[in-house]
């Protein structure tokens, strides 16, 4: 086999260039050593694995294969067979590359799933970390937004302190830093709360106040250590454990396969372990699934996680009409009493849009001009009122016009993106947004900044100071701070930002701005991530068809994790 004989597969892009030169390279290491090359399906299969990091898969998943790769464009004859059969078979004629588990091969063969050597030990390793000691170390709460997953972290958490513990050493840690300084606020405020119940009269609430204050609270990576110039990138790792006797990790969605196989190795073996999250929203920017497979997992009754998982589904912050969209996108609610199909669920939901709502308006672009054009109108006035908010003297009203309404983007470019609304409202604004500092420009931090207390995805406005300078205002808990706009290095504009950008946030309106046409990007679990922004309203725009191609379309990613849960 040569290489030359991938190029209709470049060509199709279902394997890239540097897959190719990557495979080369291995190809020629092992000719020299074993005398051996494999065919051209064993080629193709090492540039599939080469591919699954980019893709987010942590394996190639043989029965699944054309699931899981864009064969748009592939012609009928090139050799690509579905027989998972067939693949295994080329695999190995090749065993200086193909290695069975345990061996020390650069792709391992697991059943029909092919894997990196690195990214299959790291599989098993997550595995064997959560289920040891039949998980008892393991708290695992599953719910959507509202349905009080702080809380039950608080129940737990105080549940300790009943138990006649003390001086508790905890971490509160997220994928984001404000995720994490937002989890102290609510764990506080429910502690409270739980502080009035008959159940609260036996736990030393000053114990628990001081274990929440006295708490890490930032990133998983800043909870690790991480330090790109030292030795070993993780301060804490398998040699060195993490000094907490609790562990909380919330956003746990948005945890890749890769981080959460750093966390497990730096725990200690006492240490509480609690992951919160919601497995229907987006999942981690990189790859895997972890708390999606965790939670294929943890219903099911004959599994280790079953009685270490509590599933929240009653929510409480969502009005009833909204929640029913939000179920139906869960594929929750059945529709006449059965089980429907996916193409059934998309009907389902295009009829729920459809029929007449009060707190959900469906606003399709090349048919509902006036309603577009109002709703144009309603963003920029809604910008305006920001303005005077900010010049008002009072920098928590100004606060507390931004999350009125929020205006939530699929796409950051491109028509009906980010950039474009963002570009739009400032327009409309007129001549004052000419200055980069203007009063009442929202803006979100996109790197974490310590010094400050500032973390990637915070969002203040910029109004005056006393001497009319502009600073940033920025929520701190019940109050805020203001901070001199020369410090702040690394913002940008978000009258407009990404359904990414936006999980763990709450606004009164939201509005879900879809693209013109479907795109890899557009998934049932980001259209219902953006869907459950809202407290009160909702509005979507989007064609028809679009919304089904978002509706349609679940993120699908190639693991074997559940399988080994």
């Amino acid at each position: 086999m040569t290489i030359a004989e991938l190029k209709p597969y470049l060509d199709a892009q279902v394997v890239s260039d540097g897959d190719v030169v990557a495979a080369e390279t291995l190809i020629s290491i092992v000719a020299r050593v074993g005398k051996t090359q494999p065919s051209l399906l064993g080629a193709l299969l090492i540039c599939l694995a080469l591919r699954t990091p980019r893709d987010r898969h942590t394996c190639v998943d043989l029965d699944h294969i054309s699931d899981w790769l864009t064969l748009e464009g592939v012609e009928a004859n090139l050799n690509w067979p579905t027989d998972s059969a067939k693949w295994l078979a080329a695999a190995k004629k090749c065993p200086l590359i193909f290695g069975r588990p345990g061996d020390p091969t650069p792709l391992i063969v697991d059943g029909t799933r092919i894997y990196l050597n690195r990214a299959y030990a790291e599989e098993g390793a997550i595995a064997e970390a959560l289920t040891r000691d039949k998980a008892r170390h393991l708290h695992i709460i599953l719910g959507g937004p509202g349905t009080g997953k702080t809380r039950e972290v608080a129940i737990k958490f105080i549940e300790r302190f009943k138990a006649g513990e003390r001086n508790i050493k905890v971490a509160l840690a997220a994928p984001t830093g404000k995720a994490a300084a937002r989890m102290r606020e609510v764990l506080l405020r429910q502690c409270d709360d739980l502080k009035k119940l008959p159940e609260g009269n036996d736990v030393d609430w000053q114990a628990v106040t001081d274990a929440i204050d006295n708490a890490f609270s930032g990133t998983v990576h800043s909870l690790l250590g991480f330090g790109p110039s030292r030795d070993t990138r993780y301060k804490y790792n398998a040699n060195n454990h993490l000094p907490f006797d609790w562990v909380v990790i919330d956003e746990a969605s948005m945890v890749p396969s890769s981080m959460m196989y750093r966390l497990v190795q730096a725990l200690n073996p006492e240490t509480a372990l609690l992951l919160v999250g919601d497995p229907d929203q987006l999942a981690s920017v990189d790859a895997g699934s972890v708390l999606g497979d965790i939670a294929k997992v943890a219903g099911h009754k004959d599994s280790i996680l079953f009685a270490q998982t509590k599933i929240m589904r009653d929510q409480w912050r969502l009005p009833a009409e909204i929640d029913g969209l939000a179920r139906l996108l869960r594929l929750e609610t059945p529709v006449g009493g059965q089980v429907l199909g996916n193409e059934k669920h998309v009907d389902a939901v295009i009829d729920y849009l459809a029929s007449n709502k009060t707190l959900i308006s469906w606003i399709k672009p090349d048919s509902d001009t006036r309603q577009l054009a109002e709703l144009r109108d309603k963003v920029v006035t809604h910008a305006r009122q920001l303005h005077v908010c900010a010049v008002s003297g009072d920098p928590q009203s100004a606060i507390n016009k931004r999350t009125e309404m929020q205006l939530l983007c699929a796409h950051r470019e491109g028509s009906n993106s980010v950039t474009y609304w963002n570009g739009f409202v400032e327009y409309q604004l007129g001549p004052y947004t000419d200055t980069r500092w203007y009063f009442g420009r929202p803006v979100m931090v996109t790197r974490n900044n310590h010094a400050l207390d500032l973390y990637n995805g915070d969002v203040g406005v910029v109004v005056p100071d006393a001497s009319g300078e502009p600073v940033g205002a920025f929520s701190d808990g019940a109050a805020f701070r203001l901070v001199p706009t020369m410090r702040l290095e690394n913002v940008e504009s978000v009258h407009a930002l990404t359904i990414h950008k936006s999980q763990g946030s709450e606004y009164d309106e939201v509005i879900v701005v879809l693209p013109n046409e479907s795109s890899r990007i557009l998934t049932r679990e980001l259209f219902y991530t953006g869907i459950t922004r809202t407290k009160q309203r909702l509005t979507i725009i989007g064609s028809e068809a679009v919304v089904r191609s978002a509706i349609s379309q679940a993120i699908r990613r190639a693991s074997g994790l559940a399988a080994r849960l």
